[in-house]
């Protein structure tokens, strides 16, 4: 299933230990190479480090009252992975940013974006377009697979009208070594 991350922002971690509500998530932890959400800064007066974060591995469930997790014991600060650390670190906010395609047109400035449920990646973005383009156009809403480059303040999306043979930028994803055989050698 997919949905807006703006569910997730101010959403309820409850214990199974104590049956209650031990913080909320406040912002979302987002690898920029690979879009895949990492974790959940938290907030909440009972927890024992500042900043406090929840690893999407410690979540058994996500549901209609929030996260479950076993206990707040589950919780890390962000010296205590190096990944999350180095992710925390670079503060990337995909909202805000800027989005052009190959073609260097700009495209607007993402809004919001959504996720699959189930491998918490980044599966979509919406697009809002300049004030002139939103008059006689609704927003865009691009996929994740569309991402050729992600600079710091810009993300590089494939255009359609582009051939593949203009394209100057190569895709971010790899793909297959493989060759598609001619039909000489076929035969």
């Amino acid at each position: 299933m997919i949905l807006s991350t703006n569910q997730l922002l101010d959403c309820p971690v409850m214990s199974l230990q104590t049956s209650k509500e031990v913080a909320r998530a406040s912002e979302i932890l987002v690898n920029p190479d690979n879009f895949k959400i990492v974790g959940f800064v938290l907030k909440g007066d009972k927890l024992d480090l500042d900043p406090s974060i929840l690893r999407i591995e410690d979540i058994r469930e996500l549901s209609d009252i929030g996260f479950i997790v076993d206990s707040s014991d589950e919780f890390i600060g962000t010296e205590d992975v190096l990944k999350i650390k180095k992710i925390y670190d670079k503060n990337f906010e995909l909202v805000g940013m800027n989005v052009v395609d190959d073609l260097k047109h700009k495209l607007g400035k993402i809004d919001e974006t959504f996720f699959s449920t189930e491998t918490f990646e980044i599966a979509q973005f919406s697009i809002m377009q300049p004030f002139f383009k939103r008059i006689s156009e609704s927003d865009l809403l691009i996929s994740q697979n569309q991402v050729i480059d992600v600079k710091d303040d810009t993300i590089v999306v494939a255009s359609p009208k582009a051939k593949a043979s203009e394209r100057k930028s190569t895709r971010r994803r790899p793909h297959s070594s493989k060759k598609l055989a001619t039909a000489e050698q076929i035969d």
